[in-house]
């Protein structure tokens, strides 16, 4: 929602961003800036209510440190919207944005939320750490190969794409897929989902 807000974007997934929605410009503007907020809190509120038989007559530690890996990544995104808001334009940041909002916030963030209040031990936390900011790179760029046509017509926008072209853009999204898989090799669950979502990731239309 946020995102949506400080990139001025009219339409999410085919329908009115939240600003958009409102005749009155700042009403609009607040009701989005609010409901970013809102959501983050009820996120916070979802996770701290959880209820798991294996704490029972014990502490929390899973929630805690569920709590802990939220914090962690939502502070990251937030540094990378504010390097993606100053508008800084050389390769390096723009590829630390990416990296930053999409791999991390995207894919990491819930892997590990969910491998955490599993008690996933460390060996599977990293494992899925790798996993996921691959898969978040899967996921941006063939959101940047989709959008090529409309983001070179907007003067300035700068994204993987628009920089390198389409057919380089294509050749590394495979790259991060194979990537991707070979991180699942050996892991101790049942992998084929994640691998379908490799694949629905790195050939999806829309």
């Amino acid at each position: 929602i946020q995102d949506d807000f400080m990139d001025r974007d009219i339409v999410r997934r085919g329908v009115k961003t939240i600003q958009m929605r409102y005749e009155d410009r700042h009403v609009g503007e607040s009701v989005a800036m609010l409901a970013g907020d809102y959501t983050f809190g009820w996120g916070i509120e979802i996770i701290t209510n959880l209820k798991f038989p294996a704490c029972a007559g014990k502490s929390n530690s899973q929630i805690v440190d569920a709590m802990k890996v939220w914090g962690k990544y939502f502070t990251r995104v937030g540094y990378g919207q504010t390097l993606d808001g100053l508008d800084i334009a050389d390769d390096e940041t723009i590829l630390k944005i990416l990296r930053i909002k999409s791999g991390e916030y995207s894919c990491v963030l819930p892997l590990l939320l969910g491998a955490t209040l599993g008690e996933a031990d460390k060996v599977l936390l990293d494992k899925l750490e790798k996993y996921g900011m691959e898969l978040g790179w899967v996921f941006q760029l063939r959101d940047d190969w989709l959008g090529y046509d409309k983001d070179m017509a907007k003067k300035g926008k700068k994204t993987y794409a628009t920089m390198y072209g389409k057919g380089k853009t294509e050749e590394v999204i495979k790259q991060h897929m194979d990537k991707a898989r070979e991180s699942l090799q050996g892991l101790a669950l049942q992998v084929e989902i994640l691998d379908e979502l490799v694949t629905w990731m790195g050939t999806r239309e829309n």
